[in-house]
């Protein structure tokens, strides 16, 4: 008896995954809002204000190159992208004082690198996004013959919160606000 049941199973099985009903394209999927243009990289150049690296306040500029990763995720319903992005920034701070407050100040020029996985929403013309983020700095120094510094590098954890407004179809002014630096520029889709 054994023997007939298990291979019936089996069949009744086959035939019912394979019915036409099991077969049909599932529903389309409701729309969303999409309000980005649909890109391969975003550039962005942009000048920036640092003030909380040891060095004290500087000012320079930098560029990133960000790839988008996914779209539409993980909020399904929300127009939203995940990416990858890498940059490279220079600040020259130009009141470092390494051997303490009542020192003479030093000229340092700090290269930062960050790599961060930006989350953006997309709100019509309006994008916020958060950054969480690895960055690798080299400090070096001018003006330092008797004092006690020597050109550094590490890495820290960090990270970033800003918007993007459109200008233009593909054309964006970005805010980063975050550790160690706030920066505003312009991005290109």
């Amino acid at each position: 008896m054994r023997r007939v049941v298990a291979p019936g199973l089996c069949l009744a099985l086959v035939l019912a995954l394979s019915s036409p009903a099991l077969a049909e394209e599932p529903a389309p999927a409701p729309e969303r809002a999409s309000w980005h243009p649909k890109y391969v990289t975003e550039l962005e150049l942009h000048g920036e204000f640092a003030v909380g690296d040891a060095y004290g306040p500087g000012g320079g500029m930098g560029l990133r190159a960000t790839l988008p990763v996914w779209e539409n995720q993980p909020l399904r319903r929300v127009d939203d992208t995940i990416s990858l992005s890498i940059g490279f920034d220079w600040v020259r701070y130009g009141s470092y004082r390494p051997a303490g407050a009542g020192s003479s100040g030093v000229t340092a020029d700090a290269f930062y690198v960050p790599l961060s996985i930006p989350f953006d929403v997309w709100l019509g013309r309006v994008a916020l996004f958060v950054e969480p983020a690895v960055v690798w700095r080299f400090a070096r120094y001018d003006g330092c013959s008797r004092l006690p510094c020597e050109d550094s590098s590490r890495f820290f954890p960090t990270g970033f919160v800003g918007m993007r407004i459109k200008t233009a179809e593909r054309v964006s002014i970005t805010f980063r606000a975050g550790w160690p630096m706030f920066t505003l520029g312009a991005s290109w889709l």
